[in-house]
């Protein structure tokens, strides 16, 4: 990971989301983001239209 792209105006501009339900496997999945072990995510995109949304996006960032 690297630490430009983790500056604040970058973790600004990005959208806000959630990682599962609240508890144990949210605090695990928030956890392995924070220490950059985890650097990427994936969602089902019929999940995103249902709910309104306009899909995932991509970000590339530091590589």
């Amino acid at each position: 990971m690297t630490t430009d792209s983790a500056s604040p105006e970058n973790l600004a501009s990005m959208p806000r989301t959630e990682f599962a339900f609240p508890g144990p496997l949210r605090d695990q999945l928030v956890a392995a983001i924070l220490s950059g072990s985890n650097t990427s995510t994936t969602g089902l995109v019929v999940d995103y239209l249902y709910e309104g949304g306009e899909g995932p996006r991509v970000f590339r960032t530091g590589f």
